[in-house]
C-alpha cells in the first residue's frame, strides 16, 4: 500500500492544495463510499450474491436520482429525453453495471484493501492514454510513479491470488 501510495504522489505531486467545497464533496463521497465497501464486503460474505446485490446497489441509485428529480420539480425532463439520449444513458450506463458486477465479485473474494488498490491502476491507464492522444511522454518522475503504481497493484494481485481461498473467505 505503501508502494502504491508513493507511486501516486510521484505520478501527480500535490501543488497548490487549498480545501475548498469541492475537496468537502470528495471528502463526503470518500466517506460514503468506504462506508458502502464495508457493508457491502459484510453482506457478500454473508452470503448475499454479488448479482443480487450489484442489481440493488445500482436500484438504489435509480430511486435516489429519480426522487432528487421528482423532489426538485424536474421529473418531466425524463419524458422529453429523446431516442438518442436514452441511447446513450444505456451506452454510459452499462459499462457501470459491468463495473459493479466485477467490483462486487471481487470483493466477495478478496479483501477490500486489495480489490481497492486495483483502482489506482485508473491513473497508469489514463496516463498511457493522454500520452497516446497527446503525442507526448509524460516527466521522468511520474513515469516511475506510474511503474510503482504498476508493480505495486500487480504484487498485491498476485498476493491475493496466492491465499487459499479458505483464507479469502475467512479475512
Amino acid at each position: 500500500m505503501a508502494v502504491l501510495l508513493a507511486g501516486q504522489a510521484l505520478a501527480t505531486p500535490p501543488t497548490g492544495i487549498v480545501w475548498g467545497a469541492g475537496e468537502t464533496m470528495i471528502a463526503a463521497a470518500t466517506l460514503l463510499w468506504s462506508v458502502e465497501v464495508i457493508l457491502a464486503r459484510r453482506l457478500l460474505l454473508g452470503q448475499v450474491p454479488s448479482p443480487l446485490l450489484g442489481a440493488a446497489r445500482l436500484g438504489i441509485g435509480l430511486v435516489v436520482l429519480i426522487g432528487y428529480l421528482a423532489v426538485s420539480g424536474r421529473l418531466g425532463i425524463l419524458a422529453g429525453l429523446t431516442p438518442n439520449q436514452w441511447f446513450w444513458a444505456l451506452v454510459t450506463g452499462l459499462p457501470l453495471a459491468g463495473y459493479v458486477a466485477t467490483w462486487f465479485a471481487a470483493l466477495k473474494r478478496a479483501p477490500a484493501s486489495v480489490v481497492t488498490s486495483v483502482l489506482v491502476l485508473g491513473a497508469p491507464i489514463t496516463a498511457l492514454l493522454q500520452a497516446l492522444a497527446n503525442g507526448a511522454v509524460p516527466a521522468p518522475g511520474a513515469l516511475l510513479g506510474q511503474l510503482l503504481i504498476v508493480v505495486a497493484a500487480l504484487g498485491l494481485a498476485a498476493l491475493a491470488a496466492r491465499r487459499p481461498m479458505a483464507a479469502r473467505v475467512a479475512a
